[in-house]
């Protein structure tokens, strides 16, 4: 992707890669909102379906991803913008 390349190159590879890291959080974690909702069938022994789990386990660990760009030099300026989306 080109403007990956030229945003990377005027902002820095840190903050994009931060960007990119916390929008898979958050889309994520939406994601797992949504099946979370969905109706599950009369027989389900579980409140939680399959996708659900799968969905909060990938938040989780695309949030630990984030969380490691935060303690990388320059990464502690971007907590509380983390902490706020």
């Amino acid at each position: 992707m080109k403007w990956f390349q030229i945003a990377k190159q005027n902002s820095g590879e840190t903050i994009l890669n931060f960007f990119k890291t916390s929008d898979d959080v958050l889309r994520l974690s939406l994601l797992t909102l949504v099946y979370r909702a969905a109706p599950q069938p009369a027989n389900s022994i579980s409140t939680f379906n399959h996708n659900c789990l799968e969905a909060a386990r990938n938040t989780l660990d695309r949030h630990l991803d984030c969380m490691a760009l935060l303690q990388q030099k320059g990464g502690e300026n971007y907590f509380s913008t983390y902490v706020h989306l």
